[in-house]
Formats: C-alpha cells, sequence, structure tokens
C-alpha cells in the first residue's frame, strides 16, 4: 500500500504536466494549495483522493480497453478523468455560517476547467467524453439513496442532457465507483439508478430559459451569441445582457467602468438597476431566453422563471488562465468574497433550483432540440392528466413529472376495486402544459386497478355515474 508521500509526489508531478506553474502560476497555485477540512466523507487528503481515484478509474477502464490512450508519458485518458474529477473545487469552495465548506458547482466548473485546458490537445470526441464524465459525476442515480421519484426525474432530464458517445453511461458508472471507493473510509455503493432508456418525458412550459452564470470576463457573451446562432433554428431566440441595462443609467459619455463603480456604490442606484433588470425579465418573450445573469449569478433565489425548462451555462473567468484576459477587470475576484454558491442542481441535490447544470455549453443546442421534439398535447382535453401519463399510478409516480408543491393529488373515494384520486393544480404554482400556465384549479381523476384489469369499455358506466361528483371529468386514460 503507498504511502501519503507517494500519493503527494504522484499528485505534483501529474499536476505539473497539467498546469504547469510558469503558465498557469494562478490555477496550479489553487490547486497544489487546496485542501478539504475534515469531515465525515473524506478522512483522506484532496491530493490523495484525486489520485486513488485516478488509478482506479483507470484499472476499471482498462479491462474493456476503454480511454486507453496516451495524452503524455504513462498518463491515460482514463487517469486524467479520475485525476481531474474534483478539480472545480478550489475555485468554487464556500464556507458556511457553521464554518462548514460546500463546494455546488464544483463538477460542471470542474468540466469548464478541463475543456478550456485540453481543447487543442485532445480529439474532440474524446474531450467531450471526459467533460461529460466530470460534469455528471455528482448526479444523484450513482446510488439507490434516493427516493424513486427522484431517479425518475433525474433519469428523464439525463436522457435529454446525454449526448450520443460510445460507452457513455459505462463509463460514467465507473468513475462513480472509484470515486466512492477511493474515500476514507470507502462507501460502499449499494446499485446505480441509471436507466437506459428515459422513463417518461419531462415536460415543463414549452419555453427554455439558459441562464449564462459566471462573472464579467469569464466568456459569456461569446457563449452568447454562438448559443443565438446554433439555437436559431429551434426557435426565437432572445439574449438578455445585465450590461445594457445597466448602461441606462449611464451619464452622457460615461464608460462602463465609471457607470458600474458608482451604481455599485449607491444603494439607491442599485436599488433602481435591480428594478430595470426585473422588468426586463419580466416583459421577455422568445421560445428560448439567454439570461446573463451577472451579479446576481451566485444567487440562488434570483432565478426566477419556474415554469419554464431551465438550463444554466456554468462558465469561469478567463484570467484564471491569462492575467490580461479581460480589459474590463483582469483580475476579477472568483468566486466572489460573499458567494453564497452556484445554484442546486436537480441532478446533484434537492430542493433543487435548476433541471439541468452543465460545464459544456456546445451541449446546449442537442438538449434544446430533443426538449422542443417531443410530443406537445395541445390541451389537457386530448391528453388530460399527469396520472394518466404512468402505467403505474402510484401517487409517488405521478410526482415524479412535476413538482411538488404545484400539484395536490388526494384519493377522493373507493369505489369497488378501484381508487378515485382527485388532481389539483394550484393557482400560481410551477405546473404547466404547453404554453399554459394553469391559472384555475383543474380537476381530473385517475382510477387505480388493484387486482385486475376492467376492459376499456364498461369503464364508461362506472364514470357516469360519478361524473357530478368530479366536474368535468376526464374519461379517457
Amino acid at each position: 500500500m503507498d504511502s501519503s508521500s507517494d500519493f503527494v509526489s504522484e499528485f505534483k508531478r501529474v499536476l505539473s504536466l497539467i498546469y504547469p506553474p510558469y503558465e498557469f502560476p494562478d490555477v496550479y497555485g489553487r490547486i497544489i494549495n487546496f485542501n478539504w477540512f475534515p469531515n465525515p466523507h473524506h478522512q483522506e487528503c484532496f491530493q490523495q483522493h484525486c489520485v486513488d481515484v485516478a488509478r482506479r478509474m483507470d484499472a476499471l477502464c482498462r479491462r474493456d480497453h476503454l480511454l486507453q490512450e496516451i495524452w503524455k508519458e504513462d498518463i491515460t485518458y482514463a487517469y486524467l478523468v479520475g485525476f481531474l474529477h474534483d478539480i472545480g473545487k478550489p475555485f468554487v469552495t464556500r464556507i458556511n455560517f457553521l464554518g462548514q465548506q460546500g463546494f455546488r458547482g464544483h463538477a460542471q466548473v470542474g468540466a469548464r476547467l478541463v475543456t478550456l485546458r485540453f481543447q487543442d490537445e485532445i480529439p474532440e470526441d474524446v474531450l467531450l467524453t471526459m467533460g461529460v464524465l466530470i460534469d455528471c459525476h455528482m448526479c444523484c442515480l450513482r446510488n439507490l439513496s434516493f427516493s424513486s421519484e427522484h431517479r425518475l426525474r433525474v433519469n428523464a432530464i439525463l436522457h435529454m442532457y446525454l449526448p450520443t458517445l460510445p460507452h457513455l453511461l459505462s463509463l460514467l458508472m465507473r468513475l462513480h465507483s472509484a470515486d466512492q471507493s477511493s474515500k476514507q473510509p470507502p462507501v460502499q455503493v449499494d446499485g446505480s439508478g441509471y436507466l437506459y432508456q428515459a422513463p417518461f418525458t419531462f415536460r415543463k412550459d414549452r419555453r427554455v430559459v439558459i441562464f449564462l452564470l459566471g462573472p464579467m470576463g469569464s466568456g459569456k457573451s461569446t457563449i452568447a451569441r454562438a448559443l443565438t446562432e446554433e439555437l436559431a433554428s429551434c426557435g426565437s431566440v432572445l439574449h438578455l445582457q445585465r450590461d445594457e441595462i445597466l448602461m441606462k443609467l449611464a451619464k452622457e459619455g460615461e464608460s462602463y467602468s465609471s457607470c458600474y463603480y458608482r451604481i455599485k456604490g449607491d444603494p439607491a442606484l442599485k436599488r433602481q438597476l435591480q428594478t430595470l433588470w426585473q422588468e426586463c425579465l419580466d416583459s421577455a418573450s422568445a421560445d428560448i431566453l439567454l439570461v446573463d445573469t451577472c451579479q446576481t449569478y451566485f444567487w440562488s433565489n434570483m432565478i426566477g422563471f419556474e415554469n419554464c425548462f431551465r438550463i444554466g451555462v456554468y462558465c469561469v473567468p478567463f484570467n484564471l488562465f491569462d492575467p490580461e484576459a479581460h480589459w474590463r477587470n483582469p483580475r476579477i475576484e472568483f468566486p466572489p468574497e460573499k458567494w453564497s454558491g452556484y445554484p442546486s442542481l436537480l441532478m446533484e441535490q434537492c430542493p433543487w433550483s435548476l433541471e439541468v447544470g452543465t460545464g459544456l455549453w456546445n451541449l446546449v443546442p442537442s438538449l434544446v432540440k430533443r426538449y422542443f421534439d417531443q410530443s406537445w398535447p395541445e390541451s389537457l382535453e386530448h391528453h388530460p392528466s399527469l396520472a394518466t401519463l404512468w402505467n403505474e399510478s402510484f401517487i409517488s409516480k405521478m410526482c415524479a413529472q412535476f413538482p411538488f408543491k404545484g400539484i395536490q393529488i388526494e384519493e377522493e373515494f373507493s369505489l369497488m376495486d378501484h381508487k378515485i384520486y382527485r388532481s389539483t393544480y394550484t393557482p400560481g404554482k410551477d405546473v404547466t402544459w404547453d404554453r399554459h400556465v394553469f391559472t384555475e384549479e383543474n380537476i381530473c381523476c385517475k382510477i387505480k386497478i388493484q387486482r385486475w384489469c376492467i376492459p376499456y369499455v364498461p369503464v364508461y358506466p362506472l364514470l357516469r355515474v360519478i361524473q357530478f361528483f368530479l366536474p368535468p371529468l376526464i374519461t379517457s386514460w
């Protein structure tokens, strides 16, 4: 068994090859000097964990000759994935009022850092695979501790997100195994929640909002221009830039930086800017919205657009790689001093704020296209209720497609060997279908067949008998 000094020596050697300190002094310095506080999940140090996961990932992939091409010296792509899976943690660390560390969004930031570093050295398809593995390595499907409805929801969204790449799910499960087993004490993996086919179609409103999450100088405008062009075939696209709103408060002839610091130092102007920005968001109308979150990118309660399908694109400032990369503020602080962390992701923890968070902006066009390519019923009259989306009608599975607070499902009464359920959509809650947000109570029902299956035709008389109890009653499923 290797000593801790062996792990540290190997970590320094590999890190120096990936981020030579003379080329990437900031990145190298942050990573080499980082360690997590003692915690129940890791008794080993950060450097030992990275090396151990790298070795285990390489060994697991070697059996089937996956990602075994050599990048440099004796380092395979599989080893790199394991070594870099937590590389985003030094850049997103936050400490709460109890003195505990948090690393929300580290997987997505890590995927972005790895893509930026290797985009000219590793073949595009291989780098995309590596990026997706790092991007998804915190997915709650790595074990079975989450409830069935959580796993169903995440599988539905994950299958929209994942690109068509060879052996992707198999590689992701190997990374999970390497990560969990390398922890001290080791975590016993109790199984995988991944399904090779999407369990159902995940739908919210037929509108997509893409949040560009990052500070100034992180390439958000460049990414927005590229996405605007690539998403044009999917529908109308609108890019909302906070910088443009900010300049509405500029004095005649005032530069952006002067206006920015003047507003920053005046609480009244800051409130005025926030009001203008909120009005801009509220009035936005397009199939796809690109929202540059700028100064509020780290406040999860500022996300909004609860009824839309929400994607977060995580960006990092280029000055991490080049101190003079951005003329406005080349040494911008990252993360900010008052940071509360990135928005939570459905794939990482609950409760969630975003359906998808990714550090790989180039995956967004295909994700949006798959979302829009789903079948979209015109009304609930033709496709009556969320309950009818399931062959099984367990309430937890019904709830899996929609946020729990958006719908109430209650047993109305029993009828012979069946149960009648009443589904109530509360005004203003996050329950949508097609372009409609339900603003009045909609009642629908589902017959739960407990012991035997009734033929289709005889069901109608039963439903007509009780129709006056549940107006308007939907009689098809």
